[in-house]
């Protein structure tokens, strides 16, 4: 593809971006003329809430999308990503920790963690559920991150209205659950959360720990299963093949 035509569609890009943002009711603070070093990055911002859309279109593994926007004040963390063929197997033994939300067509597509483990329903809701089912999926995507702050979402595929519009459909969404457990206004029932002494709503701090500890102790044991059954194996063929006529 010649020079002219990688401008038109990397223009064609950004407009793209541009025109979903704003349909989604922000209002554009930074917009870019191109791709500087195979890179566009649009900002936006509502009531004080800025998103930021990244265009990238890497030499190796073509062009992919990548929305973000900050989140603190609730220690959550929470990832998704697409299932890998055969990674049911896995799952099963217990070396892919999956939580289920309920929805059995989402359920099966993608592999989903989160602490405290109640997390992954609150916040994994139906129309959330609903965008990123319409991203492009593949072996690379969409992911999705809840943690340090942040909450990332990203896919592969050419950027397009649509798609974006979903992205940032999922990030709004998302940002709005995030600041109900912030300002803890009873939605989520207790669940992770306490009642602090002055009636606010906290995080439990332990409740996340608690919850990766166990991830931890699944594998360890999966690991533990897999080598004793691995060395028996293998006892089993010595002594096959020590007694064999």
């Amino acid at each position: 593809m010649g020079d002219a035509s990688r401008v038109d569609r990397w223009s064609l890009w950004i407009d793209d971006a541009v025109r979903a943002m704003q349909l989604a009711g922000l209002s554009v603070t930074r917009e870019p003329a191109a791709l500087s070093d195979r890179r566009a990055v649009i900002e936006a911002e509502r009531d004080g809430w800025t998103v930021r859309c990244t265009l990238r279109d890497e030499l190796t593994g073509g062009p992919s999308v990548e929305v973000r926007c900050r989140a603190e004040g609730v220690p959550v963390e929470l990832t998704l990503r697409p299932e890998l063929v055969g990674e049911g197997f896995d799952k099963l033994l217990g070396m892919t920790v999956d939580q289920l939300v309920g929805d059995p067509d989402f359920d099966r597509v993608f592999v989903i963690a989160s602490a405290p483990r109640s997390v992954a329903a609150s916040l994994l809701t139906g129309p959330v559920r609903e965008q990123l089912s319409a991203l492009p999926r593949n072996t690379e995507g969409p992911t999705l991150a809840l943690n340090q702050g942040e909450i990332v979402l990203r896919w592969r595929a050419e950027p397009d209205a649509e798609h974006i519009g979903a992205g940032v459909a999922v990030i709004a969404a998302m940002h709005a659950l995030h600041r109900q457990m912030v300002e803890g206004d009873g939605t989520f029932g207790h669940g992770p959360f306490r009642q602090g002494a002055a009636g606010d709503r906290a995080i439990d701090p332990s409740a996340r720990a608690t919850a990766w500890q166990r991830f931890a102790q699944a594998r360890r044991r999966t690991a533990t299963v897999l080598t004793a059954a691995a060395i028996a194996g293998v006892g089993f063929l010595a002594a096959v093949i020590t007694h064999h006529p």
